[in-house]
This record gives C-alpha cells, structure tokens and sequence, in this order.
C-alpha cells in the first residue's frame, strides 16, 4: 500500500497537481516525530540515533508539516535499513533567513557501507528502485517534494565511510515564531567508519 501511495504522489508531483497541506506548526514536533517513527527499528539493530536543532531555528513555522515528515521518515528509514552498526546523526540548522521566510537545511548521516559512484548517478531516479532494495522511489519522491518546497537534495558517500544525505527546504515565519529559547543539546555523533 506504501508502495502504491508513494507512486501516486509522485505522479502527482511530476504532473504539477500535488497541493501542499500549509498551516503554521512546530517544526522541532515533526523533527522529533520523525526520530520517534524509526526509534524501534534502530534500537533492536542496536543503533544509536542522535538529533541537533539549530537553537536560531524559529519555533514555529509555516508549511506543509505532513511532507516534511515523510521526507525525514524515509531518509532515516533508509539509513537505519542499510546500517549494521554505529548510528546516525540528523540535523536541522538554519541555512538562511529573510523577513518572512527561512530556508532550512537537514542532514541525515549514517555509518553504513556507503554507495558505489556508479549507483549515486541514478540515486534518485525511480527506475533505481532495485538496486537499493526499495529506496529509489522513496528517495525520488523525496527529492520532487523537496523541489515542490522550494529546496534541493544531494547525497554524497564513500563505499565503506557511510553516507550523508541532505536537503533544504523553504518555509514561512509565523507570527509567534522566536527561535527557541531552550534548544536540546547537540548529540554525541557517532564515530566514523572506515577511517
């Protein structure tokens, strides 16, 4: 059903008919929420999972919470499903700020055995689906609705030194929206592979 949804949406975005769900929300609940869907999975593979917030970061932001988190989810499924030890690392930093809008910069980091550079040309392409046993659409869907909010992802990876996954995105301020005064303090990363 996942699979078939994700199809659908990315049929969507392709035809330019996918509408964005905007409403104000708290941007460090979908963060936080996104850690929590893949928490289980990475403990019972005894994976530690850390998380930074950019303390600059508006509290409260305007924009489409629901796909922002399928995009966190599904990276960090990805980097849970292809790591076998060590953990990963997800932040959120501040990339720049206007008057009423911030663009928002997310890194998703793990310490699996990286990804062949012929495999990272056609990373994010549908078709790839296979190769990385069910991540393509989920990653080219990621990357039509990164471009549907006004962002770009990248992957960059070495076999055998892990993978690092990024993209930004561009959301609204809201009124109420003061960085955050109390932000959690960045996690211990976890040790590199392969160096």
């Amino acid at each position: 059903l996942v699979l078939i949804n994700d199809i659908v949406d990315l049929t969507k975005i392709e035809s330019g008919i996918l509408e964005q769900n905007l409403a104000d929300f708290a941007i460090r609940d979908v963060f936080e929420d996104a850690i929590d869907a893949v928490a289980m999975n990475g403990i019972s593979k005894g994976l530690e999972i850390c998380g930074y917030i950019d303390s600059q970061i508006p509290t409260i932001v305007h924009g489409d919470a629901a796909r922002l988190r399928q995009i966190l989810v599904s990276l960090l499924a990805n980097g849970v499903k292809f790591t076998e030890s060590g953990g990963i690392v997800v932040r959120m930093d501040l990339d720049s700020q206007a008057h009423n809008a911030v663009t928002l910069r997310f890194q998703v980091l793990d310490t699996g055995p990286g990804i062949e550079a012929a495999i990272l040309l056609h990373l994010f392409s549908p078709q790839h689906e296979g190769v990385l046993s069910g991540s393509g659409l989920g990653l080219a869907m990621s990357r039509q609705i990164c471009r549907l909010m006004n962002g770009e992802m990248k992957c960059e990876s070495k076999v055998g030194e892990g993978t690092k996954i990024s993209f930004t995105t561009q959301l609204a301020t809201a009124k109420d929206g003061d960085p955050m005064s109390h932000p959690p303090p960045p996690s211990r990363t976890p040790p590199p592979k392969g160096n």
